[in-house]
């Protein structure tokens, strides 16, 4: 996390939260003890019912106000009975008017006091537990003549001051989006004007005179870095802090800016634009050193531009509604693109799809290691060499039926097949430098694949031999052709039968083989022992063979034929009582026919 970062996201708001504690109470909070309602009810004693916003604080047990909003001294005061959803049940025990409401403004109180008189002095002042009131914005907003301390400013109206109402202290909730402009009269944190959005919370208290200071503020959204001050000192710190780092304008609200040519997100009075319209957009202004944050309210084209305007894999992008980006600006106001999240993206952070695809995807340009490869049906035959052997995996998703090109160096696919691709696939590539890249698992959409042929799984031509036992790491199926040899001269004139041949499947470092020797002539001037050559792989380790059928041979009486694996032959052998010997190239004769099969540990 950089520096601007960890302060923006995580400093500033901690400061603001303990601001909050410092002063022992927050806005919001007090927000939660405030609602309203249209239910028809007349003033009276008893049980009262109430519909109401849900997700309020209020519960049962305690006293609140409710009171007439044309006429606040028309009101109930009772006790909470129940409150669940949008219904408050209240038990009313005193009241003051009368008639039947249906407007009334609702707020958290104490339970009422004895009757009585008072006497010796004059009462002055609002009452502090008084329900809210509106008042409307307006250039000066009357707010301290307001008859209650809980005050909502309705409108958009630009405020530059309140009434010099004196030695007051208000809450405010704005229901608009009024500019509050620091003066002589109404002090701002930082000496600087503030937005206000619907929702927002703040109070100021008034001086012997008459100004107004800001003394604490919630913002609807403590995602809006900057707004969550809630003191003037913590304020100021944090307005300077932000200034310092460039990030000035992120304490605004979403502005709107319409898609153009070029689109100046920079001039923008926020850090947090939204571009509207379709235009396609080929600048974003000049604007430098800025950081943007950028939603998208509609479908349009980003054009690349290898100075100016830089996209990932240097390719026009096509936005969606709801996408969001963030664009930075060097020092001569050239802007890049370095996040990217789409509206509909099967992962945050994911890239694309992108409007145009060559043979070469270089990932490692895109900012995401989540890449969506779209655009039109074309042949892949490289990934590019711009990626890092210290970030070497990268998942993509094709929107197209692509076809992957296999290379035996730089696109290594399993199996050594290309592949055909299908809207919805899902790869993971694996970056091995210099270039290259290996495909190391594929899910298809309509289920997992290993050599994109669905329901299969493919090894390498060649073995990527594994030491983890518990891996397999091969299968293979082949042919090989078995053959005549000795221990001394082997014969170089034999001729074999049509029937000579074998056959074998390999799984990991098992071998299964199979085959038949059929000689139609055995050649002159052999000697020696005989032995079948011809093995597709050497054994680990001697291993016995399953004689089938032999025939064309002379045999020691009562001793049988056996044979054992051994390196890549066959020891031809006869075996009986008395133990076993190598078999002769005497014993055999121009029809000898041998069948058999087995299974053996190899090397690898």
């Amino acid at each position: 996390m950089s520096v601007k970062t960890f302060v923006a996201q995580r400093l500033l708001p901690l400061l603001a939260r303990l601001d909050l504690l410092e002063a022992g109470s927050s806005a919001a909070n007090a927000a939660l003890f405030l609602a309203s309602s249209t239910t028809s009810n007349a003033i009276g004693t008893g049980q009262k019912t109430f519909t109401t916003q849900s997700g309020k604080a209020f519960v049962a047990g305690q006293f609140v106000q409710v009171s007439d909003q044309a006429n606040p001294a028309n009101y109930m005061l009772g006790q909470v009975s129940s409150y669940s959803g949008t219904s408050l049940v209240v038990d009313v025990v005193s009241v003051g008017g009368s008639g039947t409401k249906t407007a009334w403004n609702i707020a958290l109180s104490g339970p009422g006091g004895a009757t009585g008189g008072i006497s010796g002095g004059t009462l002055t002042g609002d009452l502090g537990d008084a329900p809210e009131v509106t008042v409307a914005s307006a250039a000066t907003t009357n707010i301290g003549a307001a008859n209650s301390n809980k005050v909502v400013v309705s409108g958009n109206v630009t405020i530059t001051a309140f009434d010099s109402v004196a030695n007051r202290r208000k809450l405010l909730r704005f229901t608009g989006t009024p500019l509050l402009t620091h003066g002589a009269n109404l002090i701002l944190p930082g000496a600087a004007d503030m937005q206000m959005a619907a929702g927002d919370l703040a109070e100021f208290s008034s001086d012997g005179s008459g100004v107004w200071r800001m003394r604490k503020y919630q913002s609807v959204s403590e995602s809006n870095y900057g707004r969550s001050l809630l003191s003037t000192a913590g304020a100021v710190a944090a307005r300077a802090i932000l200034a310092a780092l460039g990030l000035a304008g992120e304490e605004a609200t979403e502005v709107d800016v319409a898609s153009a040519a070029t689109t100046d997100i920079g001039a923008a009075a926020s850090n947090k634009v939204r571009i509207t319209g379709t235009t396609t957009i080929t600048s974003l202004g000049a604007g430098a050193n800025l950081r943007k944050r950028v939603r998208f309210a509609s479908a349009l084209t980003l054009t690349h531009n290898g100075t100016s305007l830089i996209l990932p894999g240097g390719a026009n992008l096509l936005t969606a509604a709801g996408d969001i980006a963030i664009f930075e600006s060097n020092a001569s106001g050239n802007w890049r693109l370095v996040s990217w999240t789409r509206a509909a993206s099967l992962m945050a952070g994911g890239v694309g799809p992108f409007a145009s695809i060559g043979a070469t995807v270089d990932l490692g340009l895109y900012p995401s290691h989540f890449v969506v490869i779209g655009g039109s049906t074309a042949t892949i035959a490289a990934l590019g060499s711009s990626a890092s052997l210290a970030e070497p995996f990268y998942f993509a998703r094709f929107n197209s039926g692509h076809t992957l090109t296999h290379n035996a160096t730089s696109l290594i696919l399993p199996g050594g097949k290309d592949l055909t691709l299908e809207v919805g696939d899902f790869a993971l590539f694996e970056y091995l430098g210099g270039g290259n890249w290996r495909l190391n698992h594929l899910f298809r959409a309509s289920g997992w694949a290993g050599a994109g042929r669905t329901g299969q799984i493919a090894f390498p031509a060649a073995q990527l031999a594994s030491t983890d036992p518990n891996t397999l790491d091969d299968y293979e199926e082949g042919a090989w052709t078995p053959s005549i040899v000795t221990d001394g001269t082997t014969p170089t004139d034999a001729v074999y039968a049509a029937a000579n041949a074998g056959g074998y499947i390999k799984v990991g470092k098992l071998w299964i083989y199979w085959g038949r020797v059929a000689l139609t002539s055995k050649g002159t001037g052999g000697t020696g022992n005989v032995r079948i050559g011809g093995l597709p792989a050497a054994s680990a380790a001697d291993a016995a063979v399953t004689v089938s059928r032999a025939t064309g041979l002379t045999l020691t009486a009562s001793n049988i034929l056996t044979a054992t694996v051994s390196s890549n032959q066959f020891r031809m052998e006869q075996s009986g009582a008395s133990g076993y010997s190598n078999l002769p190239w005497s014993s055999i004769t121009d029809g000898f026919n041998f069948v058999f099969a087995g299974v053996f540990v190899g090397a690898n």
